[in-house]
């Protein structure tokens, strides 16, 4: 199926694969069905599905497995239709709170969580400015969302010591030396270089 299982065993040995695999594809079949009413997202074929949806996501769990032990929670900002969280909440026993602020695609997420019986996952339909407080140690991982800068002084005010890991493409990274959106960053994947596919890991 793909090279998804491979990139499993690889990236996260310690995962039991085939159960985790069948769920991917219940994912799957529920993001073209819902994606084809409600436009999702712009991904609208298998193999980018699998790509830059689910291979991608599985990177971020890695790092994120490998990095941050113990219980720290994670926000996924701007999540979407839940990429990466859901894979996330799939991967990790980590709590994942995925905020969102289209109605479609929390209604979605919800979807997949209830079908899923997803316990260490949730959807919060907010934008992040609107969110005042955290109950515990969390770490903020983004995907695509643009103001990294502002994304990472709103959380500093309430956890002074945050941290920002973001999944962003190549050419963003590229655009200046040592900035994204006027953010200093260090990227933080050299280990994954050749599974991540179109985007890189930075700490920001």
């Amino acid at each position: 199926m793909f090279h998804v299982e491979h990139l499993l065993k690889t990236l996260l040995p310690g995962l039991v694969s085939r159960p985790v695999m069948e769920k991917f594809e219940v994912i799957k079949t529920e993001y073209f069905k819902w994606n084809k009413v409600y436009n999702i997202s712009s991904i609208k074929d298998e193999e980018g599905f699998w790509i830059k949806h689910v291979v991608d996501s599985l990177c971020l769990a890695s790092y994120i497995y490998k990095e941050f032990q113990g219980n720290i929670k994670i926000l996924d900002i701007g999540s979407g239709g839940g990429f990466p969280g859901l894979v996330l909440a799939l991967a990790l026993d980590n709590k994942i709170s995925m905020v969102e602020p289209v109605g479609k695609k929390t209604g979605f997420i919800e979807h997949i969580i209830l079908k899923l019986g997803l316990k260490n996952a949730e959807v919060i339909r907010s934008r992040y400015e609107d969110i005042k407080k955290v109950s515990d140690d969390f770490l903020l991982v983004s995907r695509a969302l643009g103001n990294y800068q502002d994304l990472k002084k709103h959380f500093l005010e309430i956890k002074p010591d945050v941290k920002l890991i973001v999944m962003t493409t190549n050419a963003i990274a590229r655009k200046t030396s040592g900035k994204v959106i006027d953010a200093p960053y260090a990227i933080v994947q050299q280990e994954l270089q050749g599974a991540l596919i179109g985007h890189v890991l930075l700490e920001i």
